[in-house]
């Protein structure tokens, strides 16, 4: 058995830790009285320790790790198995649930709370993902199960494949695939199972061995299928029946938990013994290796895009090997790193298809490494760690061959040796103030040495002796508060400026010089410079909180202030940075750049271009020449070419996000650093990555009107969806499966039908849309990832929205059909009417003629001029001339009635009155008449058909009151009943039994004609007239005779 160079190496330094660790043990158990329970543990410790002490095997290099744990959504936090399907969303199995990731939010799958179908147990043993059928298979201890991402539904394993059955009466532990449609399952006391689900072929392994219980892992090694048990590994022939393959020496392993195949070598992880690899496995010289691990718990593999094998052990984190580097890296818990592996003991490893290595770890929960997150480093004070920076709060920094210096809050003067790598602080401040202790401001002089703008004044840091002098006057309060200073490039002093002012310093003479003025333009306002740039014309240009940009030709002594504050430009500049004739501002309102020749100040980026924060700080440009600006909201880089801007906020590993004023410089090897209130963000910008995956969005859920779409509805692979007019408020949530700084994904979506224009949205993973009209939409929705990579697809849906009933086609068709019938039988009982009421006037024009005929017949023409006549004769002039003028009267009334719908009931009472005085004239006063109108009764408004009235009084003269022998007596009684007006006439004449039949058939054709012209009115106005004629002598209790008219008019006014 031949063991690897590093094994032998580590094995040699580990050799004295193991002697010393005997010794220890029988210190702990006997003189201090220690468990020993405890001593494995302490020789943990003890291995550990050595392995980090040899940097030539564990070469160092900290990953940060993003965790996720119940608290942010997880169902339980020791994850068995990790899986990732077709649309990207990540899979946990855990102790207690089923879990899909999609960056942000878990969602949970339990045996009680699944829509289709049933999850068997909450147990997950294992999970893999088959993308041929795109279904994820999980084991447990009671069985196989399948989820269909396509339907959100889970079935059993008989229902793809009936003889599978047994597989879900026992405990399985794992499942492996080999190819298309052929699965393994490894089984807790049952041997090894082989399913083919194309051929429904099922082959059982080790049944009625004493291997049974002991398989415990398959891998493909170069084409061929590897099986281990606790202590042996096995190869599948070519009559698909297992050998054993025999190891040097006849070696067996201990308890092999994972196989891997990595590099062309089959790697073995056991629980006690270990990690191996076995090299030429398939050959007669086999080569069988130790690989040395922190511990000998082995419990998982995976490899990751860039060909490093990761190692899970149970109990000392992660290794990380490359084969070709032969580098190994040791990445565990450290108690106080929030970005460190939430635990030691790790039980599965996958890597997604970003690259991202997730790490399922025993109650800790997940922890996900991403390498595009961490990708700048950050130099901060450690609690635990002595060599580390000594204040977090950097103010400035410089940096020469030898060294790193930053200037601190509170900790003064902090130096970096490049080459020792170790950080030692120097205070600046002789009182016990810290205030005084703050360094905003270093300069180097052609000596080496470092002046120091400090908050108590001017400081000489000697590189050689490293010791601090003071340069203050305090008569000068220019010489204290100072904010920066600079060495001028072609004279031997430094520029200083500070909170009350701006004066030189001449370094030959060590003595303060006031700054020349010849317009006393600082007795007016102080230079409160915050950044100094001077250009090869030696000219100063000072930034300055308040005043802008001020240029300053010290040879002239000329101060000139060239920027003035607009609604875009600010005047609080915190740094210069010069290309050519441009000066670059960092400014509170974005990044301005400053034409020395044409003087004119340009807003060039802020939040309108892309800029979250217009509070800039420091302004650096890379080797590839983008800028980098520092912010209250991280830090960006622009692409002045193409306009695009970049965020990096914590979400691509930054561990602060606010910077400080004129905290930054460049080394020679393009790195960047900026300071801030962490400390200091350093990186190459030529070495950062970019994220270049970038996937088509998903839609994961749709609530209409508050309720939830149904699980059972996969609203991913919703083509179209159809809802009631009612169901017109939706919601429709969505992911996008970039799990790289997922926090950062962009997504832009629009409803076609309403609004064209895209809206774009990066916080909520939500589109609300409100009060929808029926018609037919389309969703439409597209992802970046987080490097603002736009994915080609656009994910739709389409969404119609059934109007109601009155509003669809059909109902629109029955109404204009309804309507047009309704015009046509409109207008044809419209022409009906006007038929039937021109037969009506047409009638009642008849009858109206024939009552006029009635009352202008020849025989009363005639018996009038007869009448007249006589009296003529009789020598009655007096009496023949009144009753001509009233027979004229009574002609021209019926002329003029005759034209007449209606009269008032005044002009009726006038004809009837004439008519009377005639006939009694005529008949020689033979009767009486009484006309009685009632008091409520205005007979000027009160309205009636023309002679109606007139016939009935005739009737009642001729065939009542003339041939009765007696008081004769006519009374018309006018009179309200409710809404009617009832027209009586009543005689004492001799009754209807009595008269003479002759004179009948004249009453039956005046009666006749009256009733035919009520009804006719009746039916012409819709009114209600009627006519009743009643014998007196019929009416019981009474002796009177005659007869009573009664005519029943509307009351018409």
């Amino acid at each position: 058995m031949a063991f690897s160079k590093p094994t032998g190496k580590v094995l040699f330094s580990c050799f004295f830790v193991l002697i010393g660790s005997n010794t220890y043990y029988t210190f702990v158990t006997q003189q201090i009285k220690l468990p020993a329970r405890y001593y494995k543990h302490i020789i943990l410790l003890l291995f550990t320790v050595s392995l980090l002490l040899n940097t030539s095997l564990f070469a160092q290099r900290k990953l940060h790790f993003e965790n996720f744990s119940s608290e942010n959504g997880l169902s339980q936090n020791s994850v068995y198995s990790i899986s990732q399907s077709r649309d990207g969303f990540m899979w946990f199995g855990t102790q207690d649930g089923l879990n899909r990731f999609d960056g942000k939010i878990f969602k949970k799958y339990f045996t009680d709370n699944v829509s289709r179908g049933k999850l068997s147990s909450n147990y997950i043993q294992s999970l893999l993902y088959d993308a041929d059928n795109n279904w994820l298979w999980m084991t447990m201890k009671n069985g196989v199960n399948i989820y269909q991402p396509a339907t959100d539904s889970f079935i059993k394993i008989e229902q793809i494949m009936p003889s599978a059955v047994i597989l879900n009466r026992l405990s399985i532990k794992k499942v492996f695939s080999s190819g298309k449609n052929k699965f393994w399952f490894i089984s807790y006391d049952d041997g090894l199972f082989f399913i083919d689900i194309e051929k429904q072929i099922l082959k059982r392994y080790f049944e009625n061995s004493v291997l049974s219980d002991k398989i415990n892992a398959v891998e493909i090694h170069n084409g061929k299928i590897v099986v281990a048990s606790l202590d042996n590994i096995y190869t599948l022939n070519d009559k698909l029946e297992f050998d054993k393959i025999e190891l040097p020496g006849d070696f067996n392993f201990t308890e092999i938990r994972c196989l891997k195949s990595y590099a062309n070598k089959l790697w073995v992880g056991s629980l006690t013994d270990g990690c191996w690899y076995i090299e030429d496995i398939f050959s007669t010289t086999i080569k069988l290796n130790k690989f040395t691990t922190p511990i000998n718990e082995i419990g998982c593999f995976t490899i990751d895009t860039k060909q490093n094998l990761w190692i899970g052990t149970r109990g000392a984190g992660i290794v990380i090997y490359n084969d070709i580097t032969k580098q190994t890296n040791h990445q565990v818990k450290i108690d106080y790193d929030k970005t460190s592996l939430n635990s030691n003991f790790l039980l599965s490893l996958f890597v997604d298809k970003q690259g991202i290595v997730w790490c399922g770890v025993s109650g800790g929960g997940i922890s996900k490494y991403d390498s595009l997150k961490y990708q700048f480093t950050t130099i901060a004070k450690e609690p635990l760690n002595n060599n580390s920076l000594a204040d977090n709060m950097i103010f400035c920094m410089h940096e020469n061959d030898n060294f790193v210096y930053y200037g601190s809050q509170n900790s003064g003067l902090i130096s970096f040796n490049k080459k020792t790598k170790l950080y030692k602080n120097f205070s600046v401040s002789n009182t016990s103030s810290i205030v005084d202790n703050s360094i905003y401001g270093i300069t180097e002089d052609n000596n080496g040495n470092l002046w120091l703008a400090s908050w108590s004044g001017l400081m000489l840091f000697n590189s050689r002796t490293k010791k601090i002098t003071s340069f203050v006057e305090k008569k000068d309060l220019r010489t204290l508060r100072l904010y920066t200073v600079h060495k001028m490039l072609q004279a031997d002093s430094l520029f200083v400026t500070g909170n009350f002012g701006s004066i030189f310093f001449s370094l030959k003479e060590k003595k303060w010089k006031p700054c020349r003025d010849i317009t006393n333009w600082q007795t007016q306002k102080k230079v409160i410079g915050r950044h100094i740039y001077e250009d090869d014309q030696r000219i100063i240009w000072v930034a300055t909180e308040s005043d802008g940009l001020i240029k300053y030709d010290y040879k002239k002594g000329l101060f000139e202030p060239q920027t003035i504050q607009t609604k875009t430009i600010s005047n609080s500049i915190r740094y210069i940075y010069p290309e050519n004739n441009i000066l670059w501002l960092a400014t509170d309102k974005g990044v301005v750049s400053y034409n020395t020749i044409t003087k004119k100040a340009t807003a060039a980026f802020g939040k309108k271009e892309g800029l979250t924060s217009n509070v800039c700080y420091a302004i650096e440009k890379d080797a590839g020449g983008l800028l980098w600006v520092s912010t209250n909201n991280g830090l960006f880089s622009i692409n002045r070419s193409s306009g695009i801007i970049k965020n990096y906020n914590k979400s691509f590993g930054l561990s602060f996000e606010e910077f400080n004023t004129a905290c930054c410089t460049k080394s020679k090897n393009n790195w960047l650093s900026f300071g801030g209130v962490g400390g200091i963000i350093s990186f190459n910008p030529l070495l950062l990555e970019e994220n270049n995956y970038s996937v088509p969005p998903v839609i994961t859920s749709l609530i209409i009107n508050g309720v939830l779409l149904s699980a059972s509805v996969n609203t991913n692979t919703l083509p179209v969806i159809e809802l009631s007019y009612q169901q017109n408020n939706l919601q429709i949530g969505f992911t996008v499966n970039n799990l790289s700084n997922s926090e950062k994904n962009q997504f832009a979506y629009r409803l076609k039908g309403t609004k064209e224009d895209w809206v774009y949205n990066n916080e909520r993973n939500v589109a609300s849309y409100t009060q929808l009209n029926p018609g037919k939409y389309i969703f439409e929705l597209k992802a970046a990832n987080s490097d603002g990579i736009w994915n080609n697809d656009i994910k739709q849906l389409t969404i119609i929205i059934k109007p109601p009933f009155w509003q669809t086609w059909w109902f629109k068709l029955l109404c204009i059909f309804l309507i047009a019938l309704i015009i046509y039988l409109f207008v044809k009982r419209r022409i009906k009417n006007i038929k039937r009421k021109a037969n009506i006037d047409k009638q009642l024009a008849d009858y109206e003629m024939k009552a006029l005929h009635t009352q202008m017949n020849p025989h009363f023409i005639f018996n009038s001029l007869g009448t007249i006549k006589s009296m003529i004769l009789d020598n009655q002039q007096e009496y023949a001339s009144k009753y001509l003028s009233k027979f004229a009267k009574m002609i021209r009334l019926t002329l003029n009635h005759s034209t007449e719908a209606f009269i008032s009931l005044q002009q009726n009472n006038e004809y009837i009155t004439h008519y009377l005085e005639i006939e009694n004239l005529r008949f020689n006063n033979a009767f009486d008449f009484e006309i009685i109108i009632g008091k409520n009764l205005n007979s000027e408004e009160v309205k009636i058909p023309p002679m109606m009235i007139q016939p009935l009084v005739e009737n009642a003269i001729w065939h009542g009151l003339l041939n009765k022998v007696g008081h004769k007596k006519l009374t018309i009684n006018y009179s309200i009943k409710g809404k009617k007006l009832l027209c009586i006439i009543d005689d004492n004449g001799l009754g209807i039994k009595n008269r003479k039949t002759e004179n009948k058939t004249h009453k039956s054709v005046g009666i006749n004609n009256i009733k035919q012209r009520l009804l006719l009115l009746n039916e012409k106005y819709n009114i209600d007239c009627s006519l009743e004629i009643i014998d007196k002598s019929t009416i019981n209790d009474t002796d009177e005779s005659g007869t009573t008219a009664i005519i029943t008019l509307p009351y018409v006014i």
